[in-house]
């Protein structure tokens, strides 16, 4: 009788110390999965990063592009309006016969505004005139008013006076 208590006594222990094992296993295969989650993951955001930082760069450089032509057509169409009305005697009609020979783009240039030497407002390919209507006091007739060089300049984005927009 005590050999068969004792036999129940180990085969028991043996039981709980299997079902610790079990459970000790079990913990750590969880712990084991959750590192492994963890691990992925990271390597799910970092590859989304970097797939978001390539993609930045190519808008930011498409981007950069668009603008860049942009800004040039903008320019050289400025130039040919100018050198129309230069070549012409100052006549602003020279300068507005172009713009209807060679119409702009208006997905890239909104109107044409010829100014004199005062800021006075002399031709307008977009809006009627306004009677009295002056830049003079704008950072973009200034700039215009005193480079020696032709070159073109952004300033600071204002509500037209003629057109009201911005």
């Amino acid at each position: 009788l005590l050999a068969l208590s004792r036999w129940r006594h180990d085969h028991l222990m043996l039981k709980s110390r299997n079902a610790l094992a079990v459970i000790f296993i079990g913990i750590l295969s969880l712990i084991a999965n959750w590192a492994i989650f963890l691990h992925m993951a990271a390597e799910e955001r970092h590859d989304i990063d970097a797939a978001s930082k390539t993609q930045a760069l190519q808008a930011t450089a498409y981007f950069q592009q668009s603008i860049t032509a942009a800004f040039r057509y903008a320019d050289t169409y400025a130039r040919a309006i100018r050198r129309e009305y230069i070549e012409n005697g100052e006549n602003t009609a020279a300068a507005i016969r172009f713009t209807t020979l060679f119409p702009f783009d208006s997905e890239i240039v909104s109107h044409i505004t010829i100014m004199n030497e005062r800021g006075d407002v002399i031709v307008n390919t977009d809006t009627p005139i306004k009677p009295g209507l002056n830049a003079a006091d704008r950072d973009y007739f200034q700039h215009a008013r005193d480079i020696t060089e032709d070159r073109p300049h952004i300033s600071l984005a204002l509500r037209g006076r003629l057109t009201g927009k911005v």
